[in-house]
């Protein structure tokens, strides 16, 4: 009788709301991640190590320890492979860096710079063979184009990622966008390359770890790192991480891989930050001719994509970030959408119970109007077999219920000859009666069913009271029968338009109608 399906159309289930009266609660209650509140998209509403880690932090100092294979050395510096962008003629044991993590909603940016001394004496003095170089300048286009000199100016590696929240919202964000460079192993796109993994998460509540593989064609560069501090305000952290990356050969005898250590202190303010930065600069005697314009002048505002403003960079756009290789949150769909509200099984059982009710109700009405039809139909089939048999005589005034005890005798005696009467009419009696009339056939059923009409006591037998009693009953199927008769008589009435035995007969129902009734057992 009811369908729960969900659909527009169905008016219950199709406005039901999970956690609703009738409906089940939902499952983002429990589970974030089906959660309709969008704040959960945001990092620091799923960690709070998000809102500690983000600021400034420099200068950090770096030791690096390569050929980890042969128990690690000091990392050396090596000579610039001018074709494959990858060597670095400067010392690169010990350097310093500068980190800025800025932390924004459902995106993490975390800029890098990495500062290095000149190279020694000796590693300038060797022999430069042709398409590599000891020392290289800012021009992605042509490295080797600079003024500074091997041993007397250091260089500087930017690098730069941009995470956002993923749809687990388990304070997991996804590095989606890296730049590295200019000149060093310069990469700068989406980090969306086959096989590529890159992410960072909190840790425990104190770290925060990072995982990297830029997939730079040809020599691919990996490395993690973990920084964990060492108080409850973030300002001080020690950290350590490791680093690989395949040579131009693509051999493992040109393989590269480096372990590291590293202290990292949160600058005071800005201002502290960009001092510390530029002092930086100015320790490794950087050209001043490739340093950043924001690190020399105070009053430039950071970028907040530091490769925007470097050769041979560029940045993601806010179409990238809400495009499926960014999969931000925050302008995406998620995958885990709250399914359609279903009822409790409480309701469920309640509506199927009304359900049944509402069926029964109906049919119960139903019956009933069916039973009164029937008890309709089968007195007037009655009414019309005592019809053809009152006594006409007299006017219908004059008609008494005298006239339906003369009835109920000869039924009682029987309509064929040598019956007797013993003050009951047995079932056998009426059927031999309303079977011999000119009212139609009638069934075994509904014959059956005005039997037990007349006979409220049940006892298979109707005396003259029940009898009468059901006559009494009969004074709108007489009436029916009157009209009818009228109606083929052309109003005449046959023997007289108001003498005909239909009109006696409802007289006489009237009559008994009114009537005290007499005792049952007369």
């Amino acid at each position: 009788f009811f369908s729960f399906r969900h659909s527009p159309s169905n008016s219950i289930m199709g406005n039901l709301q999970c956690s609703s009266s009738l409906a089940k609660s939902c499952i983002g209650e429990t589970d974030i991640r089906y959660s309709s509140d969008t704040s959960f998209d945001n990092l620091d509403a799923q960690s709070e190590t998000w809102t500690k880690y983000a600021g400034q932090y420099g200068p950090m100092a770096f030791s690096y320890f390569s050929d980890l294979d042969e128990g690690g050395v000091p990392r050396p510096p090596a000579l610039y492979n001018v074709a494959t962008r990858v060597g670095w003629p400067y010392k690169r044991d010990t350097f310093t860096g500068f980190q800025r993590v800025i932390v924004s909603g459902s995106r993490v940016t975390t800029q890098q710079i990495l500062i290095y001394g000149p190279a020694p004496p000796e590693f300038c003095a060797q022999s430069v063979s042709e398409g590599m170089a000891n020392v290289v300048g800012f021009d992605p286009k042509d490295p080797t184009n600079t003024t500074a000199v091997c041993g007397v100016n250091g260089n500087v590696v930017y690098m730069e990622r941009f995470s956002v929240a993923t749809y687990e919202r388990d304070g997991r964000a996804n590095i989606v966008w890296n730049s590295q460079g200019p000149v060093f192993s310069p990469f700068s796109g989406a980090s969306k390359a086959p096989g590529q993994v890159a992410y960072e998460e909190p840790v425990g509540g104190d770290a925060v770890f990072s995982y990297v593989h830029i997939p730079i064609p040809n020599t691919p560069l990996t490395f993690g790192n973990t920084a964990t501090f060492t108080d409850e305000d973030f300002s001080f952290a020690f950290g350590s991480g490791n680093s690989a990356q395949v040579g131009p050969s693509g051999g493992e005898d040109d393989a590269s891989r480096n372990s590291f250590l590293f202290s990292m202190p949160r600058a005071a303010d800005e201002s502290a930050f960009r001092t510390a930065i530029l002092q930086g600069f100015r320790d490794a005697n950087i050209v001043e001719s490739e340093i950043p314009s924001w690190i020399l002048n105070a009053n430039e505002p950071i970028p907040d994509c530091m490769f925007s403003e470097l050769s041979g960079g560029n940045c993601p756009s806010e179409e990238f970030f809400c495009s499926e290789q960014a999969n931000d949150p925050s302008c995406t769909e998620s995958t885990y959408q709250e399914p359609s509200a279903s009822m409790k099984p409480g309701a469920i059982a309640g509506f199927c119970i009304l359900g049944l009710v509402f069926a029964g109700v109906i049919g119960y009405v139903l019956h009933k109007h069916a039973i009164k039809k029937q008890k309709k139909r089968l007195r007037k089939v009655f009414a019309q077999q005592v019809a053809k048999r009152v006594d006409l005589r007299g006017s219908v005034s004059q008609l008494n219920p005298e006239d339906l005890a003369a009835e109920f005798k000869r039924i009682d005696t029987g309509i064929k000859e040598g019956g007797s009467a013993d003050g009951f009419i047995s079932k056998a009696e009426l059927w031999e009666f309303v079977g011999t009339g000119k009212a139609g056939e009638i069934s075994q059923k509904d014959f059956d069913a005005l039997f037990d009409a007349m006979d409220t006591k049940g006892r298979g037998k109707v005396n003259f009271v029940e009898f009468a009693a059901f006559m009494s009953t009969c004074s709108d199927e007489v009436r029916e029968i009157v009209a009818d008769e009228k109606a083929r008589s052309g109003g005449t009435g046959g023997r007289g338009s108001t003498d005909s035995s239909a009109a006696r007969l409802h007289a006489a129902s009237m009559r008994l109608s009114t009537l005290k009734k007499p005792d049952e057992n007369a």
